[in-house]
């Protein structure tokens, strides 16, 4: 097994985890996606249909299990499309109103980037640690390239 860089990163009151693969940030959806109270049978095809191209299986040790695990990942910069998929109705009651701020602010996002150019995040930024081990993806992956970095 390859050693993996791993964190975990906040995300809207719950921990999302993050996995260097292939030179940029993957997440493991099964935990997200029971978290959430959904059906992973059902949203595991509904993954591989959406996002065929770019579903990855990575055999890991995620923080927390005591053996490595084969893990269906997206890259991070998709978690959103499929966030926004999400029927609020079906995940938890208690996270309910937590999907409708995202899916709100994934609207206003898309909006201002439509009509601004661009669009800015107001909310807290990650810790000093985390922004250390995402600059070492960056730099694995851009190396001096400065397209690719800022990308």
């Amino acid at each position: 097994m390859v050693t993996l860089t791993q964190i975990t990163v906040p995300f809207h009151n719950a921990e999302l985890y993050i996995v260097e693969h292939g030179g940029q940030p993957y997440t493991p959806l099964r935990q997200i996606v029971q978290g959430m109270g959904l059906d992973w049978a059902s949203q595991f095809t509904k993954i591989k249909q959406k996002f065929a191209t770019c579903v990855v299986e990575i055999t890991m040790q995620v923080l927390g299990d005591d053996q490595a695990r084969s893990h269906t990942c997206i890259p991070v910069r998709k978690l959103p499309a499929w966030l926004y998929s999400v029927n609020p109705n079906k995940v938890k009651p208690e996270l309910r109103e937590t999907v409708i701020m995202y899916q709100n602010e994934c609207d206003d996002v898309l909006w201002d980037y439509w009509t601004k150019g661009q669009a800015i995040n107001q909310r807290k930024v990650i810790s000093p640690e985390q922004q250390d081990a995402l600059q070492v993806i960056v730099d694995q992956r851009a190396g001096d390239d400065r397209k690719l970095r800022s990308e």
